[in-house]
């Protein structure tokens, strides 16, 4: 445990005990769903399931509700119904994190816990920190418990990525396939196209590019917390862009083409893929 993580154990349980009594006097507080005990939530990250318990992770900014620096609360349930709340289980403690603990996932293998995380970094200076000036670096965190981190490491930095992007590459869903693992990351290019990037491993720490899903006209400017995985046969690409008109409601597109995306099933393109030639893509807007 480093200086700064030992000293924000310490701070935000103190953030969170000085909030308490508004918190259980506010008539709106949820009794259902996952909420933190103060600040910001957002996205649900590294959803699984240990033995009989179901852990869910989230973005966690306990010291501002409008965002603030990032962090992952963290809650798990027996039945998904009833949720303990748990310490914070990733700090932005580290030189590739320290400006936030962004999205990503949660591989469990052989009793361990794999969480993926991008760890972001805004450098000081005149940046635009869209094309200078930021870090968005793909990092790991393994944990034997589910509570109690044992490492933490960087895996990627920007400089790993295929040319033509911007500094915003993040997100990362893993999944093992066949003895395999795969990444997915979302993507905005350097002219503001949104694209998802696949990586391939065999230890879970090694990354190759593989491929790149792309759309053939631009659909959003970046494509965020993207997801790989299949139905009945049917591969499926989940993603939520940046830069598209506001709508009513939520707006899903649907492109269903035959052919195949991962190995096995056929996962590698010719570095890059337009959708119609292998794979379902769900656009979701919110």
């Amino acid at each position: 445990m480093n200086a700064l993580q030992r000293d924000l154990k310490r701070l935000v349980p103190m953030v969170e005990a000085a909030g308490a009594a508004r918190v259980t006097a506010d008539p709106h507080r949820q009794k259902l769903h996952v909420q933190p005990p103060v600040g910001w939530l957002n996205d649900p990250n590294g959803l699984c399931q240990i033995g009989d318990e179901y852990h869910v992770f989230y973005q966690y900014g306990p010291f501002d509700p409008t965002g603030g620096v990032k962090h992952w609360g963290h809650v798990r349930s027996r039945d998904l119904f009833h949720w303990e709340r748990l310490p914070v289980m990733l700090y932005p403690d580290e030189p590739f994190d320290c400006h936030g603990v962004y999205s990503g996932s949660a591989l469990v293998e052989d009793g361990m816990l794999y969480l993926y995380y991008t760890g972001n970094v805004k450098h000081p200076g005149e940046y635009d920190y869209i094309k200078q000036g930021r870090g968005h670096n793909v990092c790991l965190a393994t944990s034997r418990d589910a509570i109690h981190l044992d490492n933490k490491r960087c895996l990627m930095y920007n400089q790993d990525y295929p040319a033509g992007l911007t500094c915003h590459v993040r997100d990362p869903k893993v999944f093992a396939l066949d003895g395999r693992y795969y990444m997915v990351l979302g993507a905005r290019t350097l002219d503001d196209h949104g694209e998802v990037l696949v990586f391939e491993s065999a230890d879970k720490l090694h990354w190759n590019h593989i491929n790149t899903i792309t759309t053939p006209e631009p659909f959003g400017y970046m494509w965020e917390c993207p997801d790989l995985f299949e139905l009945d046969g049917q591969w499926f690409l989940a993603v939520s862009p940046q830069g598209i008109a506001c709508q009513k409601g939520v707006h899903i597109a649907v492109h269903n083409q035959l052919g195949k995306c991962l190995p096995g099933v056929g996962i590698k393109g010719a570095g890059r893929s337009h959708y119609p030639d292998y794979i379902a893509v769900i656009l979701l807007m919110l």
